[in-house]
């Protein structure tokens, strides 16, 4: 598999502080600024620049738009 990218980090379930609290993106992507940033702490308190959330049957559109929207809020760049 090829990367355009050869810095950064892919986490998966990955705690972000948000508004609403903590919330976990199913996988993230940070470059290695931010993750220097973030290594330590238990929830992350600014987002990695790429969060992606996986959409289940029990997931509304409102409740995934709201979690975008924290996750964007936090700092994220491109939320998925």
């Amino acid at each position: 598999m090829e990367s355009l990218l050869n810095t950064g980090e892919v986490m998966p379930e990955c705690a972000i502080n948000t508004s609403d609290g903590v919330k976990v993106a199913d996988i993230v992507w940070c470059s290695k600024e931010r993750f220097f940033q973030i290594e330590d702490e238990v929830s992350a308190s600014i987002a990695p620049e790429i969060c992606i959330g996986v959409k289940s049957t029990g997931n509304t559109l409102e409740e995934i738009e709201f979690k975008r929207n924290l996750y964007l809020s936090a700092q994220a760049i491109e939320v998925w």
